[in-house]
């Protein structure tokens, strides 16, 4: 990665497993109604989820857009066939030059918004890029 250490990005992950759990335990069904996803929005804000928010906000412009790029290789966006560190390098540089417009908002909304896949996504992406960049 260009800007976000690996120890940084591993936070990240740490942090969103951590609200991804809670929010689990909080939510043992899952949501299946619109009752229980108004009731979902209009709690309060857990220390966990906060713990993440406060983490993700505080990324530099170009951190937030490395985390963003390794979020979709985490998820294997653009990779090749067999994830090799050729294809990781590309993929990752070509997110950065698509990302390179987007706004700091933009960015840490993305990391925002996927709660239920985040923690994944990150720690998948901090394993492919380990041997790749």
């Amino acid at each position: 990665m260009k800007h976000l250490s690996l120890v940084k990005a591993q936070t990240l992950a740490d942090l969103a497993a951590i609200r991804f759990n809670e929010y689990r335990e909080r939510n043992p069904g899952g949501i299946v109604s619109s009752t229980d996803f108004a009731s979902l929005v209009l709690r309060d804000e857990t220390k966990e989820a906060r713990d993440f928010r406060l983490q993700v906000e505080s990324l530099s412009d170009v951190e937030a857009r490395d985390a963003v790029a390794l979020m979709y290789i985490g998820r294997g966006d653009h990779l090749e066939g067999d994830y090799s560190p050729a294809s990781v390098k590309k993929a990752f540089d070509g997110f950065l030059g698509l990302f390179s417009k987007d706004s700091h908002d933009q960015l840490t909304g993305t990391l925002l918004e996927k709660t239920a896949v985040m923690h994944r996504y990150l720690a998948d992406g901090i394993k492919r890029v380990r041997g790749a960049l």
